[in-house]
């Protein structure tokens, strides 16, 4: 939202023109501004960061509860 033009009026001295310059989505899909790709680009870093932790957490949950189910 920072670099849409709709948001522009919040900082008017920010220039931020290089955001909305149309580039291919995240180097290879169909043509959007730049700010689309980052905030998509961001958001998959996320999603995967959330996998990497999650999943190792979820197989330690569930070896500590069979060991205390079977004591």
């Amino acid at each position: 939202m920072a670099f849409a033009p709709g948001f522009a009026f919040l900082d008017p001295a920010a220039d931020v023109a290089w955001a909305n310059e149309t580039l291919p989505l995240l180097g290879q899909g169909p043509d959007a501004p730049l700010w689309m790709s980052l905030a998509l680009a961001d958001w998959l870093v996320k999603l995967v960061l959330a996998v990497a932790s999650l999943v190792p957490f979820r197989i330690i949950v569930n070896t500590m509860l069979r060991r205390n189910a079977q004591i």
